[in-house]
């Protein structure tokens, strides 16, 4: 998906990234060993960071 996006967006004035998150809890007994949250916390996260990333690019003002 993100190779594909970045593929359609070339030469466009749109910005677009990718952002990894860890495994949520509930994946710990599949995956044990690698890193884990909650997916409320994980939720909240990419909110603040794109409330974050809009601020700072101008497209939001409150």
């Amino acid at each position: 998906l993100f190779y594909s996006m970045q593929h359609q967006l070339q030469g466009s004035a749109i910005k677009s990234g990718f952002m990894h998150v860890p495994l949520m809890d509930q994946q710990r007994i599949e995956f044990s060993g690698l890193p884990s949250m909650p997916l409320a916390q994980m939720v909240a996260g990419v909110q603040a960071c794109l409330k974050t990333l809009s601020f700072r690019d101008g497209l939001n003002s409150g």
